[in-house]
């Protein structure tokens, strides 16, 4: 039975050659993809951290809401890594069983080398005959067959150190993935927490401003309370004021009258003691007259209260018996 010729092995190799390489181009593309994304889905990721913390609630909720979006991001590459691994180890195993079979299938016997009389015979046999000229035609092409077998064999390995190179690249970064979704959910959950502090903290920084305006407004009342007391007390001082004006005026006014009825006083008791010395008796009938004493001079005011009524007459009375007491000390001396 003929063998088969090196142009249809390598036909027959070909295809499986060519679909295992569309296989790996195909790939190639999803991880050049993911990889671009991967690292935009790390700049993207480092953006917010680099930038300084937001004190104010709104831009923290800008950065939870791309935070989010950049988690979804990442849930979608892990997706598509994990779907590139296994396409990875399928086509690894695909060929790993192509290589086994062919190693199987596709091994030759080799002949049995014959040297001597015996073998030259056979040779000018075969040249009579010319079915044994083609089978010594396949003879000769048998280590051409090895060599192209030897070969698919190194290209298989090759391809499967290749697949195996791949598929610690997408291990390595599934792991790298898997390390960032998570460092990305627990700075998610972080932020979650300082967002649920900062609305408990305005919370109570509102309910302080209330508290601090309730009492702005009781100290505004208590203000306008002081305000219309001070007004009342700067009123009543002003009455007291004028008040006391009038008394020291008034005082001053009886001052001047007690010292003019102090003098006229001393006048009149010295005149009246003169007039005992000289007579030695007084006559009863005698009345003394305040204005007939030399230098009188009668307080202002009381010429024009003369005719007033009740207050001046008592002025009258009281000087009068004024006078009448100094008369009795000085006839006791």
């Amino acid at each position: 039975m003929p063998r088969p010729r090196v142009s249809e092995l390598s036909q027959r190799q070909a295809p499986k050659l060519r679909t295992s390489s569309s296989t790996s181009d195909l790939t190639h593309p999803n991880r050049l993809i993911s990889t671009d994304r991967s690292s935009k889905l790390g700049v993207d990721r480092r953006s917010p951290r680099s930038g300084g913390p937001p004190l104010g609630q709104k831009k923290l909720g800008g950065r939870i809401s791309n935070l989010e979006s950049q988690l979804g991001q990442a849930q979608e590459e892990l997706r598509l890594l994990k779907e590139q691994l296994a396409n990875a180890e399928a086509v690894k195993k695909l060929a790993q069983d192509e290589l086994h079979h062919d190693s199987k299938s596709k091994k030759p016997n080799p002949p049995a080398l014959v040297e001597g009389p015996a073998y030259e015979a056979d040779t000018i046999d075969r040249d009579e005959i010319p079915g044994d000229g083609q089978k010594e035609t396949d003879v000769f092409e048998v280590p051409v067959e090895k060599i192209s077998v030897v070969e698919v064999e190194e290209e298989e390995d090759e391809r499967l150190v290749a697949k195996e190179e791949e598929i610690k690249m997408l291990k390595a970064r599934l792991y790298d993935m898997e390390n960032e979704h998570e460092s990305l959910g627990k700075e998610n959950e972080r932020l979650k927490s300082q967002l649920r502090d900062s609305g408990s903290e305005m919370s109570n920084v509102k309910a302080n401003e209330d508290e601090m305006s309730s009492e702005v407004r009781r100290m505004g009342e208590v203000l306008e309370e002081s305000r219309a007391k001070t007004a009342h007390l700067k009123e009543k001082l002003e009455s007291v004021e004028e008040a006391r004006e009038a008394l020291e005026a008034e005082m001053k006014k009886l001052r001047v009258q007690t010292e003019q009825w102090r003098k006229a006083a001393d006048a009149a008791v010295a005149v009246l003691s003169g007039e005992f010395e000289r007579d030695g008796s007084w006559s009863a009938g005698k009345c003394f007259d305040p204005n007939a004493v030399v230098g009188f001079v009668e307080p202002p005011g009381v010429a024009e209260d003369s005719d007033d009524g009740y207050g001046s007459g008592k002025r009258k009375s009281s000087g009068m018996k004024m006078f009448g007491e100094l008369w009795k000390k000085r006839g006791q001396k």
